[in-house]
């Protein structure tokens, strides 16, 4: 038996690939500096309306309700804990932006910087058989508001009367 067997599991070599595997407990300070970035520019610049939502239907109550700040907690939260749950954090993204897509018009600064985050999330962090189909929902997602964002690109213009 050499020097390295009789010195048993104490050594520091013997966990260092076990630490490697082992998940981390709190999130990154680069995740979190981010997330709360994120949240005071997205607090100060909220997505613009073309039309206010009127009327007593479903989206004028969750404009009214305040639904871009449960958005935006939703999306921050998901970005500062990323590298804790991937798959999680990704779905809350994506279930986040659906809503936002639903509710305004066009594109905000949290709208494309949290897809971003997702797609990068997906494709590094998230396990390979989940990772193909939330990137393509992530496609699916950022192509469905960037063709809704058209009208803020090439606002229609009212012709001669």
């Amino acid at each position: 038996m050499n020097d390295d067997e009789a010195a048993g599991p104490s050594t520091p070599g013997a966990f260092s690939g076990i630490r490697r595997h082992l998940p981390r407990s709190r999130p990154g300070a680069a995740d979190t500096l981010l997330a709360v970035g994120l949240a005071y520019v997205c607090a100060w610049n909220p997505p613009t309306l073309l039309e206010t939502p009127t009327g007593a239907g479903l989206r004028a109550a969750l404009f009214d309700s305040g639904a871009y700040v449960i958005i935006l907690a939703v999306c921050c939260v998901a970005i500062a804990l990323r590298r804790l749950a991937p798959t999680a954090a990704v779905a809350a993204i994506g279930v986040a932006l659906t809503v936002h897509v639903l509710i305004f018009d066009g594109l905000s600064i949290l709208a494309v910087v949290a897809c971003l985050v997702a797609a990068e999330t997906c494709t590094s962090r998230v396990p390979r058989p989940r990772a193909w189909a939330l990137a393509a929902l992530g496609y699916l997602g950022g192509t469905v508001g960037a063709l809704r964002a058209e009208k803020l690109i090439d606002p229609p213009t009212r012709g001669p009367d």
